[in-house]
């Protein structure tokens, strides 16, 4: 496998956890909202709808390499970085999946790596917490670090092109 190759293939598999994941995201906010006896709160509703709906558009954007979609994915994915819960304040948000290191403390302090397979938004004001979460999503902070580094992805398929 040549080099634009495989630079093709991550970033289709960046698309691909934006667009799946996003998806996961808008079936889950639409059955939480259909299956609460209680509405949720409409900004919540709305947050969760337009952050999974903004995965979907932007992952199919970057799965036809198109640039101005690159910008949209690598704030996406930093979004999805920090996973933070204390007691007054809860956040974590991943579509597709996400490698999380992070640190609680509380009655016993643990440092560990959890995998997931799944979209998730959680942000609560007071959270109700009795430990401390801090942690990052390595797999997002990994994908927008690669977005970053990458100098344009038109190159890519022109020079691609040229050599066939």
């Amino acid at each position: 496998m040549d080099r634009n190759s495989a630079n093709r293939a991550a970033i289709r598999f960046i698309a691909a956890l934006l667009l799946l994941g996003g998806v996961a995201g808008l079936v889950l906010v639409l059955m939480l909202e259909a299956g609460t006896e209680g509405r949720s709160h409409p900004i919540f509703l709305v947050c969760g709808l337009v952050l999974f709906m903004a995965c979907v558009w932007v992952g199919f954007g970057l799965w036809r390499n198109e640039e101005r979609y690159k910008l949209w994915a690598m704030l996406l994915l930093f979004l999805q970085v920090p996973n933070i819960e204390v007691q007054q304040f809860a956040y974590q948000f991943y579509a597709g999946s996400g490698l999380f290191l992070s640190f609680q403390s509380g009655s016993s302090s643990r440092l560990g790596f959890d995998f997931e397979i799944a979209s998730a938004l959680k942000c609560q004001i007071p959270s109700g917490a009795d430990e401390l979460v801090l942690g990052i999503n390595l797999l997002a902070l990994l994908a927008a670090l690669y977005l970053m580094k990458k100098p344009r992805l038109k190159i890519e398929l022109t020079e691609t092109l040229k050599a066939e």
